[in-house]
């Protein structure tokens, strides 16, 4: 069953929103944007983005057919992101030939990473995601959220495919002010956003980084 989240999702642009970017220099450094704790930048392209977004959407389907509950959906989500279960191989997905349990592994979730790489690849730098958790988990956010930097063309950009896909924007004013965040009250609706961004990819191409 994969969980709903009560949030109330707007998708216009936060009129608080900065449109800052990080400088060349600050994308070299290690680590991600944000002083987010356990983060790395990705760099990516289309091809690869679209291949994760189509494992997630393998994993989703698996996960989903496999839960009865939010909590067993969460349960068996950390299962494929940090290892392979015991599957028959006769019964597993394709998303598990991959030398990682699944595609888009690397420390993000089912649910956001496909958006995470599909930001990346049209040239939105992301910051941290989580698709939260129901309870016995500690996640970073309450409800599938993507934490990212984009100046305003960027951000224009992005507003209608926010829109489109059910989802909405928030910004941090307190603890980081200067970082745009995509929300939704399913993983379902980010997966979806993921696709409309790269379908929109040329949109971006032609836009100020």
């Amino acid at each position: 069953m994969i969980p709903r989240y009560d949030v109330d999702v707007d998708p216009t642009v936060p009129l608080t929103a900065s449109f800052w970017v990080p400088a060349p220099e600050e994308l070299e450094e290690s680590g991600g944007i944000g002083d987010f704790h356990d983060t790395e930048r990705i760099v990516t392209n289309l091809k690869e983005a679209r291949a994760v977004i189509d494992a997630e959407r393998q994993a989703i389907a698996y996960l989903d057919a496999n839960s009865s509950t939010p909590r067993e959906f969460d349960d068996l989500a950390d299962a494929i992101e940090w290892e392979t279960p015991d599957i028959p191989s006769d019964e597993a997905p394709d998303f598990f030939d991959q030398e990682d349990a699944w595609y888009g592994l690397n420390g993000l979730e089912v649910g956001v990473a496909g958006l995470v790489y599909a930001m990346n690849a049209v040239g939105i730098v992301t910051a941290a995601s989580c698709r939260s958790h129901h309870k016995g988990h500690q996640p970073r956010a309450d409800y599938p959220t993507v934490v990212f930097a984009a100046n305003r063309p960027q951000t224009d950009a992005l507003q209608p495919l926010v829109e489109s896909a059910g989802c909405g924007f928030e910004v941090d004013d307190v603890d980081r002010p200067k970082l745009l965040a995509v929300v939704a009250s399913s993983i379902l609706d980010m997966t979806e956003l993921a696709s409309s961004v790269l379908r929109a990819a040329s949109s971006f191409a032609q836009v100020e980084h």
